[in-house]
């Protein structure tokens, strides 16, 4: 007799938690918004939620004192955004036929650890300061080759300059010819204030330029760093301004650039717009033949094309895809 009441209450519990267990499951995989055929359910929106929150974390510990996390509801729409461009991107891909072979993948990390002059031990004792795995790491190497190739084949291939638009440039600025002062080229990463921000929000601010600064000054893709958080001129094309002479600049740009030396990153500087980093590639006397002059000038006239036509791309990428966001 007591045998069947253990049983019959066991089978009470089991049929009472069973709806719950049910439940469980449909909030992990109720689908918070569809790209194309592709749906994102709400577990995937939860990981990229908690991979934002480490990252803004960590920008809390860099920064050194204590700094306000933004809304649940700002981080979850930027987790959101996030994960919409993710497909878009892997669905181009895929359309495309764009890979990435294990080698690329390898001889890029290579790559980075000779340029730290770090063993593969203290590369993974670096990696799990951040909280990655190496096989974490690896797949994000991956995806922003793919990202690179995607955007080479998308919109640089597209962009030609011709000679004619070369020599009009010239014709408009004399002064290049004419050696009219020091010529740069510099790659910057610009992040822009919200309107009427507060201090919160600019502590936020520099505490993610600091810490993307500290990425690239340990070997992270500065190309790649600035096409994905760049909200400045040059960001398609890797943050890459210029030639352009130092007047052309903001006035912090210009003060911090007198110090530096080619190769050299700056701090972060604080402007009227919000704040940047940045890194001098080149600096000529603005004398050089013609033929440096008509490349630079090249450069130029495909850094602005390029960032324009990146901007158009993302446009009718987005306007060709169904997007449903599902509150």
């Amino acid at each position: 007799m007591r045998l069947r009441s253990v049983i019959a209450g066991l089978a009470f519990v089991t049929m009472a938690f069973a709806p719950l267990a049910v439940l469980a499951e449909e909030l992990v995989n109720r689908v918070v918004a569809v790209v194309g055929d592709e749906p994102i359910t709400a577990a995937e929106l939860d990981r990229s939620i908690q991979g934002l929150l480490q990252r803004l974390q960590m920008m809390q510990q860099q920064q050194g004192q204590n700094m306000a996390m933004p809304p649940a509801a700002e981080v979850r729409y930027m987790a959101l955004n996030s994960l919409i461009d993710e497909k878009l991107f892997n669905k181009e891909v895929e359309r495309l036929k764009i890979s990435v072979s294990e080698e690329e993948v390898s001889m890029f990390l290579e790559r980075l650890k000779a340029a730290n002059n770090m063993t593969q031990q203290e590369f993974i004792a670096r990696l799990n300061e951040t909280g990655m795995t190496p096989e974490e790491y690896r797949e994000k190497v991956r995806n922003d080759q793919l990202k690179r190739k995607l955007i080479n084949y998308e919109v640089k291939n597209k962009v030609v300059i011709s000679d004619k638009e070369v020599d009009d440039y010239l014709a408009e600025h004399p002064e290049l010819v004419q050696g009219g002062g020091p010529q740069l080229t510099i790659q910057a990463l610009f992040l822009k204030l919200p309107e009427n921000a507060g201090d919160d929000v600019k502590a936020q601010l520099r505490a993610k330029a600091e810490a993307l600064r500290e990425e690239a000054v340990d070997g992270a893709d500065f190309d790649e760093m600035c096409r994905a958080n760049s909200q400045g001129p040059g960001a398609a094309s890797g943050g890459k301004i210029g030639p352009l002479s130092k007047s052309d600049l903001l006035p912090e740009m210009g003060k911090a650039l007198e110090t530096m030396k080619e190769g050299d990153m700056s701090p972060v500087l604080d402007i009227p717009s919000g704040v940047v980093f940045m890194r001098l590639i080149s600096l000529t006397d603005g004398k050089e033949g013609s033929a440096e002059v008509r490349d630079q000038v090249r450069a130029r006239l495909e850094n602005n094309q390029l960032e324009e036509r990146f901007g158009e791309w993302m446009k009718e990428l987005r306007a060709k895809t169904y997007i449903q966001i599902i509150e």
